[in-house]
C-alpha cells in the first residue's frame, strides 16, 4: 500500500483470520485510486458465501465495472497466507489437477492453433487479461514460432512462443530502460499452461523445449520480462519463482517503459 494506489483483493471475513485462501477465491487484483478506500467513498459492504466459507468485503464502482476491495487489516492477514506460496499453491494445484496426464507430445504451433491457444490463456485471469489472450491468438494466426503441448487426446494443456528479440512483432514499446540486447537474443513472449495442470513441471518442459529451439536457430541467449517484485502481485511472484528456479537471472527493472496497468518490469535472461 501507498500513499496513491492500494492493491485490493478479495477478501476472508474477519472473523476467519485463521482460513486458509483458496487461490480460486483470490480471482484477480486490480490497482484502483486509493481514494476508494476513503471515507465518503461509494463503497458498500457486500456479504456472500462461497464453498460454505463466508465472505465479507468492499466493492465499490469504476467505470464500467465493480471491484472488490479490502481494509489494510484484511489485506495483512490475506499477505500472510499467500507469503507460503509456492507451497499453499503447489498444494492447490496438485490437488485441483485431474488425474496422471499420460502420454503427452509437443508439436509446432501452426496458425489454426488459435482457438486451443486461446483457451490456455483465457482460463489464467491473474496473468493474462483480455487484450493479451487477444494478441497471443492474433500472433498464432499470424505464424510466430512456437510449440503446443497436447495430451493423448489432442487437448491443449500449455504452449510457449518465442522469437527474435529485435522482430518487428509487439506494438507496444519495445527495449528496457538501461539494457541493450547482446547479439543472438530471442526473446520468450508468451509461455503457458493450462489451470488444472499448473504445478506439474509441464511449464518446465515447454521452457526447457524453448531453450533447445532457441539455440538450435544459433540464439545465445533467451530473455523474458514480468511484472517486477515491487507490484504486489502473488500471481507474478509465483512466474519470478519459477524462471529464477529455472535459471535465469534478474536483468534489469525498467521503471521507465511500465505495463499496461502501470507496474515495473522486471527483465529475465540467461546464456543459452
Amino acid at each position: 500500500m501507498s500513499g496513491f494506489r492500494v492493491t485490493p483483493v478479495i477478501a476472508l471475513a474477519a472473523r476467519r483470520p485463521a482460513l486458509v485462501a483458496d487461490p480460486r477465491e483470490v480471482a484477480a487484483i486490480l490497482e484502483v485510486p486509493v481514494a476508494a478506500f476513503l471515507p465518503g467513498a461509494p463503497v458498500e459492504l457486500v456479504e456472500t458465501t462461497i464453498r460454505e466459507i463466508p465472505l465479507r468485503y468492499g466493492a465499490f464502482p469504476l467505470p464500467g465495472r465493480r471491484v472488490w476491495g479490502a481494509t489494510a487489516r484484511v489485506l495483512g492477514q490475506l499477505g500472510a497466507v499467500l507469503a507460503r506460496e509456492p507451497e499453499t499453491w503447489a498444494a492447490y494445484a496438485a490437488a485441483a489437477a485431474p488425474g496422471p496426464p499420460g502420454d503427452l507430445r509437443v508439436r509446432l504451433l501452426g496458425p489454426a492453433d488459435g482457438p486451443a491457444v486461446e483457451s490456455v490463456a483465457a482460463s489464467l485471469a491473474p496473468w493474462f487479461d483480455p487484450t493479451d489472450v487477444t494478441r497471443m491468438r492474433e500472433d498464432v494466426e499470424g505464424g510466430v514460432a512456437g510449440l503446443l503441448l497436447e495430451d493423448a487426446t489432442g487437448a491443449a494443456l500449455g504452449f510457449v512462443i518465442w522469437g527474435d528479440w529485435d522482430r518487428p512483432l509487439d506494438p507496444e514499446k519495445r527495449g528496457f530502460a538501461g539494457w541493450e540486447a547482446p547479439p543472438r537474443t530471442a526473446e520468450i513472449v508468451w509461455l503457458a499452461v493450462a489451470r488444472p495442470w499448473r504445478g506439474r513441471g509441464l511449464g518446465k518442459r515447454l521452457l526447457a523445449e524453448a531453450e533447445a529451439a532457441a539455440r538450435a536457430a544459433g540464439h545465445r541467449w533467451l530473455v523474458l520480462w514480468t511484472v517486477a517484485d515491487s507490484a504486489a502481485r502473488p500471481a507474478h511472484a509465483e512466474t519470478r519463482a519459477f524462471y529464477r528456479r529455472a535459471g535465469y537471472a534478474d536483468l534489469v527493472v525498467d521503471r521507465r517503459y511500465r505495463t499496461r496497468s502501470g507496474a515495473d518490469r522486471l527483465l529475465f535472461g540467461r546464456e543459452l
